[in-house]
């Protein structure tokens, strides 16, 4: 009775690992695209936060055993489910007032869009351009 070999899991959980978290960031991504446009901040934090997790679990992947075209298959299926997750931001929140897109921002799933008062508490749409504060 040993340990189970729990290093050939580690791939497969980066991979999962960066899906689960790619969707929340997604949805926020796709929902900025209603305002001035993705914050370019934003947008470079997610790449260099999710880069290291990307090229951690292409090496536990490869050193796993499985194929190259396997592992590119399984990275371009989580940039088409983080697409889609952009595509669906976007709808969700287009005809929703600011609030629940400030409320969806300062929650922790789009913790890593800035949110600054100004941004965030907005009136609603019946005087857009001006902001509380």
């Amino acid at each position: 009775m040993g340990t189970p070999d729990r290093g050939k899991t580690a791939g497969p959980a980066i991979v999962l690992g960066a899906l689960l978290d790619g969707i929340p960031e997604s949805l926020v991504l796709g929902a900025t695209l209603l305002g001035d446009g993705i914050n370019p901040s934003f947008f470079a934090a997610v790449l260099i936060s999710n880069f290291p997790e990307g090229l951690s679990g292409t090496r536990n992947l490869l050193d796993e055993g499985h194929r190259r075209v396997a592992v590119v298959g399984v990275w371009l299926a989580v940039a088409v489910f983080s697409a889609l997750a952009a595509a669906i931001g976007n709808a969700a929140f287009a005809s929703m007032s600011s609030t629940p897109l400030a409320l969806h921002r300062a929650s922790p799933p789009g913790r890593s869009s800035p949110c600054w008062p100004t941004q965030c508490f907005r009136r609603p749409s019946s005087r857009a351009g001006t902001s509380w504060g």
